[in-house]
């Protein structure tokens, strides 16, 4: 089962999901998303259980996700239970590719009271990763347990390549108060 679909100057905002995929959910081998400019932002995944993933996209299974030009900002992935909460913005396991190109992703937060936090803006999963004149800045990885980590304020890499030209990766921020925030710009 695949396919192929494209949005051009589309806004998908203030959605809610209860697990994965606030605003955008990308499965499948074969299956393609290319989006060009239009706006991603205030999108939410709120889990009080289990794992909470992809504020914004989410992104699995051999499928693929390509932008260009395209603002995503002020998504949150939450869990408010014992799980862990990956990719504010974006997240990614076992995906074919990701490339980013003059993408802005900003004030995005993943956030669990008592889970591993990775990934403020981006987590990327066994997914080559590539950014191209992208900012990323402004997002955060809260982790509230002084146990857990919080990981990857910005981009958090597990088993994934990143490849970057120019751009910027800025004031993001990893945080737990009493545990052991790691990368706060970039964590692999």
């Amino acid at each position: 089962n695949s396919a192929v679909s494209a949005m051009e100057d589309c806004k998908v905002a203030y959605n809610v999901a209860g697990r994965y995929g606030g605003g955008v959910y990308i499965g499948g081998y074969g299956t393609s998303l290319n989006v060009t400019g239009g706006e991603i932002k205030h999108n939410k995944v709120e889990c009080s259980a289990n794992t909470a993933y992809g504020g914004a996209v989410y992104v699995t299974s051999g499928a693929a996700l390509t932008m260009n030009g395209t603002e995503i900002s002020n998504n949150t992935v939450e869990n408010g239970s014992t799980g862990d909460a990956r990719g504010g913005a974006i997240y990614s396991t076992s995906a074919s590719k990701i490339e980013l190109t003059n993408v802005t992703i900003s004030d995005n937060q993943a956030e669990s009271k008592s889970g591993t936090v990775a990934g403020g803006a981006i987590y990327a999963d066994t997914t080559p990763l590539t950014l191209t004149d992208c900012t990323i800045t402004k997002n955060k990885a809260k982790a509230e347990t002084a146990n857990k980590a919080s990981l990857g304020g910005g981009v958090c890499l597990a088993s994934s390549e990143l490849t970057v030209s120019a751009g910027e990766i800025s004031e993001n921020n990893a945080v737990n108060e009493e545990g052991t925030p790691q990368g706060g710009g970039i964590w692999a």
